[in-house]
């Protein structure tokens, strides 16, 4: 990844990482404004096939995250950033990164859960969706059911995260 590239997916992430923390929003001027950079980059740098490969990882984490903001599990912003990260990362990054970054948000969402006293309920909440995911390979028709809130936290850190995992493991200083 190019210097200025990198530079501005840093700033992609640290911008929509402090206001999804103290907003818990991610505004729109942010994840289409760093979609287009990484756009233009892309091009800047590799021509048509930088462009094609930036296109095709916004759209694939677009894709991967949309389901899970359609069922209420993600929020809009959370689901734009992905797609502005695939621009700058492509398929296989953003893939990567969104595997980093269920890693993360599990240990900070295992944290959150002890300081409010609901490791129990996280707990109840695993078993409840590793029985419903057991019985849906069976063939049984069922539904994530007997779940309990344990609270929301805002993803923006998480993805952050999992993008430097990605980056100064793929692209070492």
């Amino acid at each position: 990844m190019h210097a200025l590239a990198e530079t501005a997916l840093l700033t992609l992430l640290a911008t929509s990482t402090a206001t999804d923390v103290s907003c818990r929003r991610i505004p729109n001027v942010i994840t289409l404004t760093g979609a287009a950079v990484a756009l233009a980059l892309a091009v800047h740098t590799d021509g048509i096939a930088g462009l094609s490969q930036s296109v095709f990882g916004l759209l694939l984490g677009l894709a991967l995250l949309l389901p899970l903001y359609w069922l209420g599990l993600f929020g809009g912003g959370d689901a734009k950033l992905v797609a502005a990260i695939g621009a700058f990362v492509g398929p296989a990054g953003v893939v990567a990164v969104l595997m980093g970054s269920a890693l993360a948000g599990g240990a900070i969402a295992l944290v959150l859960a002890a300081r409010r006293g609901l490791l129990g309920r996280l707990v109840l909440n695993l078993k409840a969706l590793a029985f419903d995911v057991w019985m849906g390979a069976a063939g049984a028709t069922v539904g994530i059911g007997g779940l309990h809130t344990i609270g929301s936290m805002p993803y923006a850190p998480c993805l952050a995260l999992g993008c430097l995992w990605w980056l100064y493991a793929a692209h070492p200083p």
